[in-house]
Order: structure tokens, then C-alpha cells, then sequence
């Protein structure tokens, strides 16, 4: 075995990482460029994961570079990339294989398919970059990719959500365009090692955060989050909340400068920042998502509440660079039950409809869709109970962050209710003989779910806290408490629910005045910027200066390619000048 092993691990050395990227995305563009071989690269989409799979399992090999990558890229897998990679290629090949039968009716199915090689094959090769701009090139091919994935239901709601998150997606890419390009001038390497080690001053940081932040749905820039997770299919829903939001993550674990000195630490103001907004993102994700009527919605906002959580943890890291060692682990962690638990969860809500023709086994079938969700509110001896009491462990020396994470378990167990009841009320699916297709993967899933932290190295220093009684004892009384709370408050919140239904949207009122403000939401003239400045600038009495008056029919013309052109000017004349 040891030697197979390290025949498997010379194999997967020097160029041969590129398999792992190449075949998804080389499916992906034959299937676009020849009809005739569409069919059989939509069929082959869930298996192009495997080498991925293969190189995650494996022990990291050695680095390669790629010189006619971008201005030259260096791929490889660290130990970072390495539980990453391992999330990618678990998710994106149970979607696939769910995939293939949740949509065997849909006259579309091979245009999905093709988009979801393309983000995939990003997703790999992002993870597997070891530098910023083969970072930020296989982050491009993933998150324009994954616009297909979201518009592809074809109806109104699915259209608007793509129009958002497009938005977000070329902001987000100038901005962090922006902050590598000025990184990598000053470290005079593109290399994240020393991007990281490089001094950074505030308004890089400040570029960086929210360039990864829109990715990773941290408020207040998760506004594209909860229409494009709804609105996706589910296969897409669970690769798009489970491992492409934590692009993000990945992305600040790269390049913030974490590993500084604990004295004279000049960054404690920036993580103090990142650990309130990780926080804030917390709560509010479990304050929007528990008055949802929709459970794919409610996800998408859970999603939000824990990627604050991730957030509010580098945000510790940053804040007290001496608990980095155990730190980083317990994030890798909790990542990984996050990612393997929210792709469980989005495709249960496809399979509870189809629990009707399960027949003397449906009550083992639907405990089987709940675990997942007991596993994220926190359940004793699941993989989220782990994460988070490993997580707990690492902040203890940022005493109010500490206090307040089982808080944040407390809103987790909440939401996790008011999903299970909204999951119960989905009109049933017609019964088909061959619905057991679809437990297939979702039991492979789950099976990860529950047993892949363990596997992990990573989680060895930790072990020995799960049994503790103090740690037994954290991770349950917020569980209870979230149930109690849930059955004592569920007229109140349904009550909330039908009112905020009744809404014109379904998504919070600070997303509709930021996002149409700025023409990310929608680019129908009248409420474009031109729009919202001609009405500020009337409510100040202004409208009799003669420039005033054009400026707003002049921008009337930009709309939001107009601002993405003035956020590439000014990011290319701040890394020219600014020192």
C-alpha cells in the first residue's frame, strides 16, 4: 500500500496537477465548441471532479510553474489547499452525479452541464494556484461560469439574480485585480508567501477584504447571495454555498498578513473590524433567514450567518496573530463541515418531496435529511459540534468573541428548526421508481459530512476536547435552546414571514437601497445612479447650478459599465501612484 502510494503521489507531481484542472475545463470547452460531443461531456461532467479527488487524497507533491499561465502562475498543494481541494472535489462530484438525474427531463441539461465543468474546473484551479494572478484567472473562470448555473431556470427571478450577481462578480474582480497588482509590485513576487509578508497599508487591506468579502457573503456586500442561491438548481445551489463562497475565505487566508509579530501588531484595527462585520453577519443571517418561506432562501441566509462566523475568525487572526497555529486549523475545520453540510442540505430540499414513495422507510429517510442540519446547529459528536468546539478553543484569549460564539449557535439551531418545519411543508413530488438515483450521492455526502473531519490531521490536537464535559455541554445547551426558542416564537415568526412575503422583494432593505443605489441591482435607467444622485442633489437645493443640472442625464449614459470603467481607472491610478 505505501508503495502504490508514493508511485500514486510521483504521478500527481510537476505537471501532471494540471489534470486535475485541465479535464473539467477542457470537457467544458469541446462541449461549447462541437454539438456532437455535448452529450457525452454533459455525461462525463461528475467524473471530471475525480482527479482532483485523486491529488486531495494524496500527499502534497511539489510545485510546478506555469509560465504561459497569466504573467506565469505557480501551481501546487499546500496543506491550506489540500482541505479546499478536498471540499471542491467531494461537492462538485456528488452535485454532478445528483445532477444527472435531478435534471434528465430538462431540455437544457447539457448547457447546465457545460457551465458547471467550466466553474468547476475554475474552482480547482483557483485552489490549486499558488500565486495571485493564477488565483484571480481561474477565480474569474469560475465565478463568470458560474452565472450559467444561476440564470438557468430561464424565469424572471432567476434572470434577476444573475443580473446581480454579475455586478458584484466585476466589482469584486476589479477590486481584487486592484490589490494584487499593487501587492505584487511592492513584494516584487506574485507569490502569495510574499504577498502575504509584504506590508500592507489600509487601503489595500481594505480593497482585499471586500474584493474576497463579495464572494464570501460578507454583510454588507452579501446582497447577490440571497437571490442567486434560490434561484439556482439545486445541484448548483450546493456547489455554489458549499465550496464557491469559500473562495473567499481562501483568499484572505492567502493574503492577509496573518503571521505578523504580537507586538506592535499594525493591523489589531483591521481585525477588529473583520471580527464585528463577521459577527454582525452572524446575527443578521439568522435574523433575515428564520422569516424566510422559502427553505433554499433560508439556506442561502445560514450561509451568510456562518461565512460570518468564518469571517469573524480571520478577523481573530489578524486581531491576535499568536493563535494563528491553532487558529488556522480550527477555520480549515470548520470550513470543511460548513461546505460538506450546507451541499447535504441543499440537496435534501430536492429529495423531501420525493420522501412520499418512500414508503415503512421514510421516517429513516427523513432522519437521514436532517442530520446534517442537527450537524450544523451544533449535535454532540457530529462533525459541527467538532468544528465549532474546535474553533471555541482557538479564540479563548478574545474573550467577548468567545462568549459569543455559542450565541451564534444558539440563532444556527433556530434557523436549522424553521428549516426542518419549512421542509415539511413542500408539496409533494410525483413518485418515481428511480428516486433512489438521488440518495446515491446525497448518502455519499452525508457519509463525508460525518466522518471527514476526522480524517484530517488537522483535527488531531483537538480530539481530545470532544469528550470533555465542559465541551459536551457548550455545544448542547445552544442546540436546546435554539429548539425552544423556535417552539415558543413559531406563531410569531410565521406571522413575520407572511408579512414579509407580502413584501415586493424578499430580501433585507439595506440590499435595496446599496445595491439600486449603485446600479447593481438594476439597470433600468430611471433607477440607475444618474437617477439617485439628480434626487439627492434636488433634496439639498442644488438643482440651479448649471453643471449640476447635466451631470445627471450625463451619467445617465454609464449605467454599470460605466462604473465598472471609473472603478478600473481609479484602481489602476491608485496602484501607479499611491505609495
Amino acid at each position: 500500500t505505501e508503495g502504490v502510494q508514493v508511485a500514486l503521489a510521483a504521478l500527481m507531481q510537476g505537471p501532471a496537477y494540471l489534470l486535475a484542472i485541465a479535464t473539467p475545463v477542457l470537457l467544458g470547452l469541446a462541449g461549447l465548441a462541437f454539438q456532437k460531443l455535448r452529450a457525452g461531456c454533459a455525461r462525463l461532467a461528475p467524473y471530471a471532479a475525480l482527479p482532483a479527488l485523486l491529488a486531495a487524497l494524496l500527499p502534497p507533491a511539489g510545485d510546478n510553474f506555469v509560465p504561459w499561465l497569466f504573467f506565469g502562475s505557480v501551481i501546487g498543494l499546500d496543506g491550506l489547499g489540500r482541505v479546499f481541494l478536498l471540499l471542491a472535489a467531494l461537492l462538485w462530484f456528488v452535485a454532478g452525479l445528483y445532477g444527472r438525474y435531478y435534471l434528465r427531463k430538462d431540455a437544457a441539461g447539457e448547457r447546465f452541464f457545460l457551465f458547471f465543468l467550466l466553474a468547476m474546473g475554475g474552482n480547482f484551479g483557483l485552489i490549486l494556484s499558488l500565486d495571485a494572478y493564477g488565483f484571480i484567472t481561474f477565480f474569474t473562470l469560475m465565478s463568470l461560469s458560474a452565472y450559467g448555473l444561476i440564470i438557468h431556470p430561464g424565469s424572471k427571478q432567476a434572470v434577476t439574480a444573475g443580473a446581480s450577481y454579475m455586478r458584484w462578480v466585476v466589482l469584486g474582480e476589479v477590486l481584487l485585480f486592484t490589490g494584487f497588482t499593487w501587492l505584487a509590485h511592492n513584494a516584487g513576487s506574485s507569490n502569495f508567501s510574499a504577498l502575504a509578508a509584504t506590508p500592507q497599508n489600509g487601503w489595500v487591506l481594505a480593497v482585499v477584504i471586500a474584493g474576497f468579502g463579495i464572494k464570501a457573503g460578507l454583510v454588507p456586500l452579501h446582497v447577490w447571495l440571497p437571490l442567486a442561491h434560490p434561484a439556482a438548481p439545486v445541484p448548483a445551489s450546493a456547489v455554489l454555498s458549499g465550496i464557491m463562497v469559500k473562495a473567499g475565505l481562501l483568499g484572505w487566508l492567502r493574503v492577509l498578513p496573518l503571521a505578523q509579530p504580537t507586538v506592535g501588531n499594525p493591523y489589531e484595527s483591521w481585525g477588529l473590524a473583520m471580527l464585528v462585520l463577521g459577527v454582525s453577519g452572524a446575527v443578521f443571517g439568522v435574523l433575515a433567514g428564520v422569516v424566510q418561506r422559502n427553505p433554499k432562501t433560508l439556506l442561502a441566509y445560514s450561509t451568510v450567518s456562518q461565512m460570518g462566523i468564518l469571517a469573524a475568525g480571520v478577523g481573530a487572526g489578524l486581531l491576535a496573530p499568536a493563535i494563528l497555529p491553532i487558529l488556522l486549523p480550527a477555520l480549515m475545520l470548520y470550513a470543511l463541515h460548513h461546505g460538506l453540510a450546507k451541499g447535504a442540505l441543499f440537496l435534501g430540499v430536492g429529495l423531501a418531496p420525493r420522501l412520499v414513495s418512500a414508503g415503512p422507510y421514510r421516517m429513516l429517510f427523513w432522519l437521514a435529511l436532517l442530520l446534517p442540519a442537527l450537524a450544523l446547529a451544533g449535535l454532540p459528536f457530529t462533525s459541527g459540534a467538532f468544528a465549532k468546539t474546535a474553533l471555541k478553543s482557538a479564540v479563548s484569549d478574545i474573550a467577548w468573541f468567545y462568549y459569543l460564539l455559542p450565541v451564534t449557535a444558539v440563532g444556527t439551531s433556530l434557523l436549522m428548526a424553521r428549516f426542518a418545519h419549512l421542509l415539511k411543508q413542500l408539496p409533494p413530488a410525483e413518485a418515481n421508481q428511480n428516486d433512489y438515483l438521488l440518495f446515491i450521492p446525497y448518502g455519499l455526502l452525508l457519509l463525508a459530512s460525518c466522518a471527514g473531519l476526522y480524517w484530517l490531521p488537522e483535527a488531531e490536537q483537538f480530539l481530545s476536547l470532544l469528550l470533555a464535559p465542559e465541551a459536551l455541554w457548550m455545544t448542547t445547551w445552544p442546540l436546546l435552546a435554539g429548539l425552544v426558542l423556535y417552539a415558543v416564537s413559531l406563531r410569531w415568526i410565521d406571522r413575520l414571514a407572511a408579512n414579509f412575503a407580502g413584501q415586493a422583494k424578499q430580501h433585507d432593505a439595506l440590499k435595496s437601497r446599496f445595491a439600486a443605489f449603485f446600479t447593481f441591482e438594476n439597470s433600468d435607467p430611471q433607477r440607475s445612479l444618474s437617477k439617485g444622485v439628480f434626487s439627492l442633489l434636488d433634496a439639498v437645493k442644488y438643482r440651479e447650478v448649471g453643471w449640476v443640472k447635466r451631470l445627471p442625464g450625463a451619467m445617465a449614459e454609464w449605467h454599470s459599465p460605466g462604473l465598472v470603467f471609473i472603478a478600473v481607472l481609479f484602481g489602476v491610478l491608485a496602484t501607479i501612484f499611491i505609495r
